[in-house]
């Protein structure tokens, strides 16, 4: 895809599974079924804890860090544990002096980019 604000980005439209026999369909669903599995809130907010601690960000009181361990934590469990963990990690080993703490959209934005291609697979096991 090349958006008129320039750059490019690649996006799946969808997979051919017609060469599946029956039970290869139903392994392969089972495989990309399980890799759909999302983390605790806990994990997530480990996630979430390791990032704070390598990224640059500015001074909040507790209960601000709290609120934001929350909604950021949320919003990782909505997707499975290794693409939350990928996405984590990539913020965290950004090279941009400095590397700021990521807001709630850029998180929510990198995990939707990662899991669309894994939810398009499921879906064509799903429907084949």
């Amino acid at each position: 895809m090349f958006p008129k604000t320039g750059g490019y980005y690649a996006r799946v439209e969808g997979f051919d599974v017609s060469g599946l026999d029956g039970m290869n369909r139903d392994e392969a669903l089972a495989a990309v079924s399980a890799a759909m599995t999302r983390p605790t809130v806990e994990d997530c907010e480990e996630l979430i804890a390791s990032l704070h601690a390598v990224t640059a960000r500015r001074g909040d009181d507790e209960d601000t860090l709290t609120l934001a361990m929350s909604l950021y934590a949320g919003c990782l469990a909505q997707y499975p544990a290794d693409i939350a963990k990928s996405v984590c990690m990539s913020f965290a080993l950004r090279k941009a002096k400095p590397n700021w703490f990521p807001t709630l959209s850029e998180i929510n934005e990198a995990c939707e980019k990662a899991q669309a291609q894994r939810a398009a697979l499921l879906h064509a096991l799903k429907a084949a």
